[in-house]
């Protein structure tokens, strides 16, 4: 190798960037700006606040019996799409999803964003604001059927995934319920919009039962 050859390399090596890790190092830019994102968010929620103090220190509970009778955990919704601020969590929140590779992991991240949203929706519904609850409970089922179909195309495809299958059984049953409390409590408005979500929902039901009945004996 000469002179000339030896340079090259060395200037590719100190040029050159390994595209297959660029994923890796925007994860890493994007780490910084979701600290700074998130510290802003935090400050903006202090000074105003979409709920009360009390609201903000426990998860939102049903006012009916209804959402009592699944028992499924659903995390803190936090700040809520009546909020300014909303929109950079809802920016946040599709970066995140877009930078998990693992399917068997997206999909969990796919429900957790359902169960908050459904859990938002429910605030929203205490909140007197019950168009905006309908809006974000349709959300909240298209969360839930991406990570539906997911789960079900890993287990079809032989990967073992059957703890997520019965998590995601239990938290169906917990959004059905609370659609249910939704359609009860948006009174004369159209209930159209909510029947169809709650369809869908059925229909993940429906999928998730005749597949546990395959592979759970």
């Amino acid at each position: 190798m000469n002179i000339e050859e030896t340079n090259l390399l060395e200037s590719q090596g100190k040029t050159g960037i390994d595209w297959k890790n660029w994923r890796a190092i925007l994860a890493g830019c994007l780490g910084i700006v979701f600290a700074m994102t998130i510290m802003v968010v935090s400050f903006g929620a202090v000074i105003s606040p979409t709920y009360s103090a009390e609201e903000a220190v426990k998860p939102v509970t049903a006012t009916t019996s209804a959402v009592q009778k699944t028992e499924y955990y659903l995390p803190y919704p936090g700040i809520l799409p009546d909020s300014p601020l909303y929109k950079i969590k809802a920016i946040r929140d599709r970066i995140k999803l877009w930078l998990t590779i693992n399917e068997s992991e997206k999909a969990k991240v796919e429900l957790a964003l359902a169960d908050k949203r459904i859990n938002a929706a429910l605030a929203l519904l205490e909140g007197n604001k019950p168009e905006l609850a309908i809006t974000t409970a349709t959300k909240a089922e298209k969360y839930l059927e991406l990570s539906t179909n997911r789960v079900l195309k890993l287990i079809k495809s032989g990967v073992d995934e059957k703890s997520q299958l019965l998590n995601l059984e239990k938290a169906i049953a917990k959004h059905y319920e609370i659609l249910l409390t939704i359609k009860e409590g948006i009174g004369s408005m159209d209930k159209e919009a909510v029947d169809g979500v709650i369809t869908l929902n059925r229909l993940m039901a429906e999928r998730v039962g005749q597949l546990k009945l395959e592979v759970i004996k």
